[in-house]
């Protein structure tokens, strides 16, 4: 089982030169979702988001991400019941 850590979406922005609003524009979001996201403020991002964003950065500035990448993500064993 895995947990999830902290969001890459600013990481990903400084690697393709983009800054939130900029990405915000491209995925057709509010730069206000991508601002939750990107500071902790909204922990868990739905599928359709990550995948909206993923595919803007595709198409506008060629570099494939997949929704997975936009989180860390720690392994955390399941504790065995009794």
């Amino acid at each position: 089982m895995y947990e999830i850590g902290r969001c890459r979406i600013t990481d990903i922005l400084r690697e393709i030169g983009w800054d939130q609003q900029q990405l915000a524009d491209y995925a057709e979001l509010d730069k206000r979702t991508i601002s939750f996201y990107a500071t902790g403020r909204r922990k868990k991002m739905p599928l359709v988001i990550a995948h909206t964003i993923t595919e803007a950065i595709l198409r506008y500035a060629d570099v494939k991400y997949s929704p997975s990448d936009l989180y860390e993500f720690r392994y955390a064993p399941r504790k065995k019941e009794k």
